[in-house]
């Protein structure tokens, strides 16, 4: 449940921040890293689906660094 609140959150926060063609290649990366994470998930596959959670976090956190 934490995570979703955290993902939520990111995501938010990337869709309300002026869109570039920067913006929306992290936000279409981003998607594909939370895509492949919910993937591995539903099919049993929990490391890999965390290193996908955990890499989409990172990146979500250094889009809005880089957003401030």
């Amino acid at each position: 449940m934490g995570i979703r609140i955290i993902v939520i959150a990111v995501l938010g926060v990337l869709v309300i921040a002026p869109s570039s063609s920067r913006a929306a290649a992290a936000q279409s990366g981003l998607k594909d890293r939370y895509d492949a994470a919910q993937h591995f998930q539903q099919a049993g596959k929990m490391k890999q689906a965390a290193a996908e959670y955990r890499a989409f976090i990172a990146e979500a956190a250094g889009e809005l660094v880089a957003r401030v």
